[in-house]
């Protein structure tokens, strides 16, 4: 476990501990609420992909922020 967060602090700086400590949280999200893997995905990848296809001013003027 110590060299996941060594890895992490190498690969990512000081931002790779809350990225971490975020990613962990999703993964033991589903077994806590009892909810399938695929649901905590597509909440992480539809962001992602929607950001990456360049639509991330119109998402966020539809949501008001």
């Amino acid at each position: 476990m110590a060299s996941i967060i060594v890895f992490s602090i190498y690969y990512a700086g000081v931002w790779g501990i809350p990225i971490l400590a975020t990613a962990t949280a999703i993964g033991l999200l589903p077994a806590a609420v009892g909810v399938k893997r695929t649901h905590c995905m597509g909440v992480i990848i539809l962001p992602c992909i929607l950001y990456f296809a360049g639509l991330k001013d119109v998402v966020l003027a539809a949501l008001g922020l």
